[in-house]
C-alpha cells in the first residue's frame, strides 16, 4: 500500500488537489488543528511557507474561503502503517516475540495490534461484493 492509501479522507482530498508531498507538509505543521483556506494565494501567508506556491494556488482556487475543521496528524498515519506492517509480518510467519523485539513493543501490545487490524480487515471486507 502506498502512503496515499493510509491517509484519512480529508488528507486524500487535499492530496488529490495539491499532491502528496504538500499534503504531508500541511499535516506536519497543522495536524490536529483546524485550517481556514484563504480565498487568494499570497506569499505573506503562513501557509505559503509550508507548501509550494503552485500548491497554494491550487488549494485557494479549489477550497478558497472554506474551513477544514480538522487536519489529520501524521503520527496517526505512521502508527497505522506500522500496525499494518506488523500484521503483514505476522501473516508471513514472523513470531509475536520477534515482532515485539523488532518494533520495541511488548507481546501484549503486538497481540492487541494484530486483533485490531484483523477486526478492521474483516469489517472492511464484509461490505465488498465479489
Amino acid at each position: 500500500m502506498t502512503a496515499y492509501n493510509h491517509l484519512p479522507r480529508t488528507a486524500r482530498e487535499l492530496a488529490d488537489c495539491i499532491g502528496l508531498s504538500d499534503t504531508l507538509e500541511i499535516m506536519r505543521v497543522y495536524g490536529g488543528q483546524p485550517l481556514r483556506i484563504p480565498r487568494k494565494p499570497s506569499s505573506k501567508l503562513m501557509l505559503a511557507k509550508v507548501i509550494s506556491s503552485d500548491a497554494l494556488y491550487k488549494l485557494c482556487m479549489t477550497y478558497g474561503g472554506e474551513y477544514i475543521s480538522h487536519i489529520p496528524q501524521l503520527d496517526k498515519i505512521d502508527k497505522h502503517r506500522r500496525n499494518h506492517a506488523i500484521f503483514t509480518d505476522h501473516e508471513n510467519g514472523k513470531p509475536i516475540s520477534a515482532l515485539a523485539r523488532e518494533y520495541k513493543l511488548c507481546t501484549g501490545r503486538i497481540c492487541a495490534i494484530l486483533a485490531t487490524v484483523r477486526r478492521d480487515k474483516i469489517t472492511t471486507n464484509q461490505f465488498r461484493l465479489p
